[in-house]
This record gives structure tokens, C-alpha cells and sequence, in this order.
């Protein structure tokens, strides 16, 4: 058993340390309602949803301390291992102004040592009308666990093309701006 806990797949290691994807296998429940088989195909009504609880277990191991990171984007979520409340983010209630949203971050937890076979239970929803399906999708399927140096780069690895097309646009603006300053100087010396 602690073999398979330190067990560790290596093969996003770029920084000395690696992240890893986890994910709860198990079935679902929306508001209440009957138990269904949770999948990545599941499409959730994610405008009516207020309430969706999972409950299952997680992929892999999770030994005591190792980091799991969630991407919560405009969710309150509650978390429970084994039927004690490992976590809770945000507020069950929204006011339906996301203009106050609690945003889209990624929330970092510390494992009080977790193993596939504990039962690992989440209650999410979302808290402003104007939700939008991927919110729900990147609670689910996009959970790791590992380093958060790691995480970083691989979210850097899979956006170097936005990032890079947003740094020239920002290298251009820059060149304007000053040009523009410049220009105006040169306009206000030579009238003079």
C-alpha cells in the first residue's frame, strides 16, 4: 500500500517535481435527484444548477501533505472525505451580480492523506445566472495533484501561443504609447 502511495509518474517532471491529474470515479446527483454514472460526457444543466453533489473515489492516491489543486471558476464548492468536511470555498448563495464574482482561480488543498479507496464526496454549483458549462468540466476533470511549480508550467506550456501573442500586442502598445508621447513632444519643440 505505501508503495502504490509514493508511486509517482514522472512523465511531467520540468521542474523537479511532477503534476499529476486526478479526478473522482463515481456517479452523480443534480438537486437532489436520482444517482447517476459520472462520466466526461456528462452535460449538466449549468444554468438551473444550483447543487451537484459527486461522490465516489479519487483516481490515485493522494499521500498526507501532497498538494491537490482545483480550478474553481465562479462555484461554491464543499469537499468531504470519508463523511467529515475536508474543505468548503465560496458562498452557497450568489446575489446574481457576477460583477462580485469570486472569480476563477485555482484553489490549492492540502491532503490529510487520501487513498483511492476513501469516499471522497463533492457539492458544488454556480452561483450567478450567467454560468457557462466548462466551469463544472474544470471543477471535474481538471484537478491534480503534485507540485505548483509544475502546474505552473505546464499552464504555460499549453498557452505559450496566447501568451506569446498577448506579449507582442503588449510590446506594440508600448512602441505606440511612446511613439505617440514622442511625437507630440517633437510637435510642441517645433512650433516653438
Amino acid at each position: 500500500m505505501l508503495q502504490q502511495a509514493l508511486h509517482y509518474d514522472l512523465s511531467c517532471d520540468w521542474s523537479g517535481g511532477g503534476v499529476f491529474p486526478v479526478a473522482v470515479e463515481g456517479e452523480y446527483s443534480e438537486e437532489g435527484g436520482e444517482w447517476k454514472p459520472l462520466s466526461k460526457e456528462t452535460e449538466f444543466g449549468y444554468r438551473e444548477l444550483r447543487d451537484i453533489a459527486v461522490r465516489g473515489h479519487f483516481t490515485r492516491d493522494i499521500p498526507k501533505g501532497d498538494k491537490i489543486f482545483f480550478n474553481i471558476c465562479q462555484l461554491w464548492v464543499t469537499m468531504r472525505i470519508n463523511g467529515e468536511e475536508a474543505f468548503t470555498f465560496g458562498p452557497q448563495e450568489g446575489d446574481g451580480n457576477p460583477a462580485q464574482s469570486i472569480g476563477n482561480l485555482w484553489y490549492t488543498f492540502v491532503s490529510p492523506g487520501i487513498t483511492a479507496e476513501d469516499e471522497v464526496e463533492l457539492h458544488f454549483g454556480n452561483l450567478y445566472r450567467n454560468a457557462y458549462f466548462i466551469q463544472f468540466d474544470n471543477l471535474l476533470w481538471h484537478m491534480y495533484t503534485g507540485s505548483e511549480r509544475a502546474l505552473v508550467f505546464e499552464a504555460v506550456h499549453k498557452d505559450i501561443g496566447l501568451l506569446a501573442v498577448g506579449t507582442i500586442f503588449l510590446v506594440l502598445t508600448l512602441f505606440l504609447f511612446i511613439a505617440g508621447i514622442l511625437l507630440v513632444l517633437l510637435h510642441i519643440r517645433g512650433s516653438l
